[in-house]
């Protein structure tokens, strides 16, 4: 019984909606992902690369 809640609770994923970050916490993001040439991105942009 145990095992079942477990891997319910880590079957379900947190939605995040990025329009709702900052700049700054989208380029932190970013960074942590390993996106290149985040600092220059707009927010729109970065928002689109973060989703793929």
């Amino acid at each position: 019984m145990g095992a079942g809640l477990l891997r319910r609770h880590y079957a379900k994923k947190e939605v995040v909606d990025l329009s709702e970050k900052t700049l700054t916490e989208l380029k932190a993001m970013a960074k942590e992902k390993g996106i290149e040439g985040y600092s220059t991105l707009n927010k729109e942009v970065l928002i689109e690369a973060l989703k793929e």
